[in-house]
C-alpha cells in the first residue's frame, strides 16, 4: 500500500478515536473522576523501565487523553503528549488545567512530532496498544530517535503480538503474527475496549508486528538496544478466561506461564 492509502487509514481511525473519546472518560476501564483525584494509572513495570523522572523532559506517544501522560508530571517530569485525536487532547488539556499541571499536549498524526513538537527529550514513552494502530515502524523509530536527546532513552511496554494472535476465548487465531503490509480492518458497532455500549459504526485499521519488526526499526534509527524482556502477565485482564493471579498480574487460566503476554524495549540514543 501506497503511503497516501496508510495516511487515509489512519484518518479513518482518528475518526474512531474521537467517536471513543466520551466513552472512555465516562467507562469504569478508565475511571476519570478517580484520576482527578489523585489515582495513579502507571504500572510498576513502566515505573522501573523509565526510572526517576524528576526534572526531565518526557514525550509520551499516543496519550489518548492523558492520564498517564499527566500520572508522569505528577513524578516531576516535564511532560508533552502526543495524540491524533483532537477530542482526546481537548479532555487532556482539560483534565491538565483542573490539576494545575505544567503539561504540554500535541495533536497530530505521531508519526508527524518531529514538525508538531518542538525541541526534544530525555525520555520518550510508549504503552499498551499503541504500535497496532501504526503501519509502518520506520518512520516511526526515525521520529524517535530525531526527538531524543542524546543519551536519551526510548521506553515501550506493549502487549505482546503472540496473544494478539488469538480471538478473546483463546480458540483460534485471529490476526497473523506477521505483518504483510495489509491492514486488519474491523467493524465496531458499537463500545469499545474500554466501554461495552456507545454507538460507533466506524471501522478500525489495525497492523501487526513481530518483534524483530520492533528491534530492527529501533536499531536502524540509530537507538542501541539496552533492554528486552517478555512477561507471563498482563497489566489489564484481556481474556474471558484471565484472572488476577498476583496484584496488577493477570494471567489466562491453564495457560499460566505457556505464552508472553507483554514486553518491553528500552533503547538509548547514544549518539
Amino acid at each position: 500500500m501506497s503511503d497516501l492509502m496508510f495516511r487515509d487509514l489512519m484518518q479513518r481511525n482518528k475518526e474512531l478515536w474521537d467517536k471513543w473519546t466520551p466513552l472512555h472518560v465516562e467507562s469504569d476501564f478508565y475511571s476519570h473522576q478517580d484520576f482527578i483525584d489523585g489515582k495513579q494509572t502507571l504500572h510498576q513495570t513502566e515505573l522501573d523501565l523509565v526510572g526517576n523522572v524528576e526534572g526531565k523532559s518526557l514525550m509520551h506517544l499516543q496519550c489518548h487523553f492523558g492520564q498517564d501522560t499527566l500520572s508522569w508530571a505528577r513524578l516531576g517530569a516535564q511532560v508533552t503528549g502526543v495524540d491524533i485525536s483532537p477530542e482526546a487532547i481537548k479532555v487532556a488539556k482539560k483534565a491538565a488545567s483542573i490539576l494545575n499541571l505544567d503539561a504540554q499536549f500535541v495533536c497530530c498524526n505521531v508519526l508527524d512530532a518531529v514538525e508538531y513538537v518542538e525541541g526534544d527529550f530525555d525520555i520518550v514513552f510508549s504503552s499498551y496498544g499503541t504500535i497496532i494502530w501504526l503501519p509502518n515502524l520506520k518512520p516511526w523509530a526515525s521520529m524517535i530517535a530525531q526527538k531524543l536527546k542524546k543519551g536519551g532513552k526510548f521506553v515501550i511496554v506493549e502487549f505482546h503480538p503472540l496473544w494478539s494472535m488469538f480471538d478473546e476465548d483463546m480458540t483460534k487465531f485471529e490476526v497473523p503474527y506477521f505483518n504483510s503490509g495489509a491492514p486488519q480492518s474491523f467493524e465496531v458497532k458499537e463500545g469499545s475496549y474500554a466501554s461495552p455500549t456507545g454507538e460507533v459504526n466506524l471501522e478500525e485499521h489495525v497492523w501487526s508486528h513481530t518483534l524483530s519488526d520492533i528491534y530492527s526499526a529501533l536499531q536502524r534509527a540509530g537507538l542501541t538496544i539496552e533492554s528486552f524482556k517478555e512477561y507471563p502477565y498482563s497489566h489489564y485482564n484481556l481474556y474471558k478466561n484471565g484472572y488476577e493471579a498476583a496484584s496488577d498480574q493477570f494471567m489466562i487460566k491453564d495457560l499460566e506461564h505457556w505464552i508472553p503476554l507483554m514486553y518491553s524495549f528500552v533503547a538509548q540514543k547514544t549518539s
